[in-house]
């Protein structure tokens, strides 16, 4: 599967796991996802986790 840094565009048909990262060693997209979420390009996001 190949990860161009765009998936966070196609949410529509991804859903969340278009903010999601590669892999555990690459940082996940939490920032675009809040940013989307101000923006009410997706929905509220009801938690998040930091850890």
């Amino acid at each position: 599967m190949s990860f161009t840094g765009e998936e966070y565009k196609n949410v529509a048909a991804q859903g969340m796991n278009a903010y999601a990262a590669p892999s555990l060693f690459q940082p996940h997209k939490a920032r675009q996802a809040i940013r989307d979420a101000h923006e009410k390009k997706i929905p509220p996001l009801m938690c998040y986790y930091s850890g």
